[in-house]
């Protein structure tokens, strides 16, 4: 299953430059570190790894799908959440590159890790004049994959008629919805993808992107129509519900979990 941190270990383990005495020296400061966190016990050159520790590890390895959230926030925070779901436990595994920290927890319940991953999200509360008093789902359009692709490669402090411009030249966009879906994108504070990877489908993932704005919250999902996509104006919990029925649609491919 794809996981970029998993690859690009990897290749930094297989760069030419790391020889020698700097492999040697890479490797005392991982094995320090892992022994300073407890992860491992050194005993006269032997390493024993922590029962809970191997016991969250074998859940990550033995898993039947894996949720992928990347988390960004306008103020530079970020975070990378994997879900390692099996029929044996259910693993979040929290990565923060920021603090080059990662956190490990074990839930008994799917419901559970999913409220806890809901809450990480915290979209921001949009003012009252841009709440919708009729129900959110209906307010949703098509957009092109390039556009999306191209409205997110824009600095987050770019000015509204940047977003505006790219908007209008989507054909397939609702354009009466065009002003507040640029000045959501306007005035962003939080944005992300999720994704769902399942045995067997390697390199197939189910992905979720979204956006949160004081001007409102958007998710954007992949549909059948190639390079489409639609995009629904939603509430923090629709979007982790969204976020939910992915998952359990996914595993429900799957025996056994």
């Amino acid at each position: 299953m794809n996981i970029p941190e998993a690859d690009q270990l990897l290749t930094d383990l297989n760069d030419p430059a790391l020889q020698g005495e700097q492999v040697e020296r890479t490797y005392e400061q991982i094995l320090a570190g892992l022994v300073e966190d407890g992860v491992i016990e050194l005993d006269n050159k032997q390493m024993t790894i922590d029962p809970e520790v191997h016991n969250l590890l074998m859940g990550c390895k033995l898993s039947s799908a894996i949720t992928r959230l990347d988390l960004r926030a306008a103020d530079g925070q970020s975070s990378v959440t994997y879900g390692f779901l099996s029929n044996m436990q259910m693993v979040e595994w929290v990565w923060k590159p920021a603090q080059d920290q990662a956190v490990l927890t074990s839930f008994d319940e799917f419901e559970e890790m999913f409220q806890v991953m809901g809450n990480r999200i915290e979209l921001p509360d949009p003012v009252v004049s841009n709440v919708n008093p009729q129900s959110q789902d209906t307010i949703r359009t098509l957009i092109q994959g390039e556009t999306l692709k191209h409205l997110s490669a824009l600095a987050v402090d770019s000015a509204l008629e940047k977003f505006e411009s790219l908007l209008k030249e989507d054909q397939h966009l609702d354009q009466a919805l065009m002003q507040t879906l640029a000045e959501g994108f306007a005035t962003l504070e939080k944005w992300g993808q999720f994704e769902v990877y399942t045995r067997g489908r390697e390199g197939q993932p189910q992905t979720i992107y979204f956006i949160g704005s004081i001007h409102g919250n958007w998710l954007f999902l992949e549909g059948e129509e190639n390079g489409l996509l639609t995009a629904f104006k939603v509430t923090e919990e629709e979007l982790v519900q969204s976020l939910f029925l992915l998952t359990t649609r996914s595993l429900s491919v799957l025996s056994g979990v």
